[in-house]
C-alpha cells in the first residue's frame, strides 16, 4: 500500500551519487546518520549531507504475505517519493503491480486474481486515485 508518512523523513545525500541513492530516506535522523557513517568508513572520500526532507514523503509496502517495504537493500533504507503518482510510477518501473483498488504487490506476492492495475498518469493529467 502506498501511504504518506506522518512526518518528514531524513536523507543522506551523496554528491555525484546515482539518482536512486538520493531517494533513499529514513524514518529517523539516526538512521540516516548511521548509513552516512558506514559509507564514509568504506570510502573516506564519500561524505553525505544528512538532512530532513521539507515535506511528508510517500512510501510503499507490499500488500502480499511478505509485507516488505519498497527499499534499497544496499543502503538499508526505504525508497520514498514526493507524490503518490511518482510512487506508483516508481513501483511500476521496478516491476511491482500497482492496482486500481490501492493495493500494490512485489514480484513474489502477486495474487492470481489481483484485479485491474492503475493506468499510468501522464504529466498533464490529474491522479486517478486520491487515497480516499
Amino acid at each position: 500500500m502506498i501511504t504518506q508518512m506522518e512526518a518528514p523523513c531524513w536523507y543522506a545525500k551523496y554528491p555525484g551519487g546515482e539518482e536512486h541513492q538520493n531517494q533513499v530516506h529514513y524514518h529517523t535522523r539516526a538512521g540516516a546518520e548511521q548509513v552516512a557513517k558506514n559509507v564514509h568508513e568504506e570510502d573516506p572520500e564519500r561524505t553525505a549531507e544528512v538532512g530532513q526532507w521539507p515535506g511528508r514523503c510517500w512510501e510503499a509496502r507490499c500488500d502480499g504475505d511478505c509485507g516488505e517495504q519498497y527499499a534499497d537493500d544496499e543502503y538499508d533504507g526505504g525508497i520514498h517519493f514526493s507524490s503518490r503518482t511518482q510512487a506508483e510510477q516508481g513501483l511500476r518501473d521496478s516491476g511491482w503491480r500497482v492496482l486500481a483498488d490501492g493495493r500494490d504487490f512485489c514480484f513474489d506476492d502477486v495474487p492470481e486474481d489481483c484485479g485491474p492495475e492503475v493506468v499510468p498518469v501522464h504529466p498533464d493529467q490529474a491522479a486517478l486515485w486520491d487515497g480516499n
